[in-house]
């Protein structure tokens, strides 16, 4: 039986390392990298690391938001 909060979730397909970073634009190594250090949103299923595209879409639009620090 499914409640109502379940009714309205959609699955997303879950990106690899790769995926992800061919997404972003990144190496799959910094990916790796600022998804362990907390940068990234990213979590672990059977010992892997997984991202959805959602997550890091809101991640991206929260760094553009971000005030720039003059260089």
């Amino acid at each position: 039986m499914q409640t109502e909060s379940n009714a309205n979730r959609t699955f997303q397909p879950l990106l690899d390392a790769e995926q992800a970073a061919a997404l972003l634009g990144l190496h799959p190594k910094t990916l790796l990298r600022k998804s362990r250090e907390g940068v990234i949103p990213s979590f672990r299923i059977f010992g892997k690391v997984r991202f959805t595209e959602s997550a890091l879409a809101e991640w991206v639009a929260a760094q553009a938001a971000r005030p720039r620090m003059a260089a």
